[in-house]
């Protein structure tokens, strides 16, 4: 289902995008692994692909987030996105690390809430 229909706010729309990609790496965990040990790699070994990975990342919730019913200003897009994938990071790291997924999916409820009240 897609998150942008007109009627979605901004904050709807990213708490979709938290809950769906964190719900994608626990489903599929070695995927979730390889993802996190190709930017790795990139990383260290061709920077400008890892930036590339990295914005497209960034890029493709913008575009998501843009479409809210009561689009945010451009500043507070970028801190919102930034504040998203930051959280995706995060729980994917410790995802792969401790694969406990219920302690996980207990603490994305904690990050759905904090969007919640930031974006009202």
């Amino acid at each position: 289902d897609k998150a942008s229909a007109p009627d979605k706010s901004a904050g709807v729309i990213a708490v979709h995008i938290l809950r769906e990609t964190i719900r994608w790496g626990v489903n599929h965990p070695d995927h979730n692994r390889a993802q996190l040990e190709i930017w790795l790699w990139a990383e260290r070994n061709d920077q400008a692909l890892a930036a590339r990975l990295y914005d497209k990342f960034i890029e493709s919730c913008k575009d998501l987030l843009r479409d809210a019913s009561s689009p945010l200003s451009e500043d507070r897009l970028e801190t919102v996105t930034r504040v998203i994938v930051a959280l995706v990071d995060g729980f994917g790291m410790q995802l792969g690390t401790h694969g406990d997924e219920k302690i996980i999916m207990r603490d994305v409820e904690t990050a759905v809430a904090m969007l919640d009240a930031y974006l009202g």
